[in-house]
């Protein structure tokens, strides 16, 4: 959030509590709307400013309930922790089928170390915290599959929840999918029927 509106929100703030800060205070005031909602852009900042100071009942209480209303609308824009969950247990699956392809020899004609390259390019594609929190591909692996679905669901899971809460709303969003190298044509091609040969 930029200094300028910052300063127009705070001038709102006052206004509306009726309240009149001293100096100090409206340094220290500043100074703790910019550690937390520094990184938050100008048009997210205000709308969530204004559903705050709709439902705020406690002046002391408006900075908690603006970074509360920034976060509901962030969240918005990154999928659900359901979705978030799925896609983990897909991914750790997959992360273990390559594995398991790679540790009995690969396809014929396949480069046994593409099976390695494929497990790591599926762990990149989680979003940061959800890496952070498995550690690994391995780590992941091991987490979902030495669980049954009734273990994961009853004591992995609040754990998954609970980072997921506590991450920042960045660390939630899949990073972008690099485009993948396209493989050599294929020596023979299909002629088009209508040409002589």
């Amino acid at each position: 959030m930029t200094t300028e509106k910052l300063q127009e929100l705070t001038q709102a703030r006052l206004a509306h509590f009726g309240e009149h800060f001293s100096d100090e205070a409206m340094t220290v005031y500043l100074k703790v709307c910019t550690a937390n909602l520094g990184t938050v852009p100008d048009d997210i900042a205000e709308a969530a400013f204004y559903a705050a100071l709709g439902s705020c009942r406690y002046p002391k209480q408006f900075i908690p309930d603006w970074c509360d209303a920034v976060r509901k609308i962030m969240r918005k824009n990154i999928p659900s922790n359901a979705t978030l969950w799925l896609d983990m247990l897909s991914a750790a699956h997959e992360i273990a089928e390559s594995y398991a392809i790679y540790a009995n020899g690969g396809y014929a004609g396949e480069d046994r170390s593409e099976c390695l390259n494929i497990a790591r390019r599926r762990f990149e594609s989680l979003p940061p915290a959800v890496k952070e929190w498995a550690g690994s591909p391995r780590g992941l692996c091991d987490m979902v599959n030495h669980n049954s679905k009734s273990e994961l669901n009853r004591f992995v899971r609040p754990g998954f929840n609970k980072m997921l809460a506590d991450a920042p709303i960045c660390d939630l969003k899949a990073p972008a999918l690099t485009q993948l190298p396209k493989k050599n044509q294929p020596a023979a091609q299909i002629s088009d029927s209508s040409k002589s040969a």
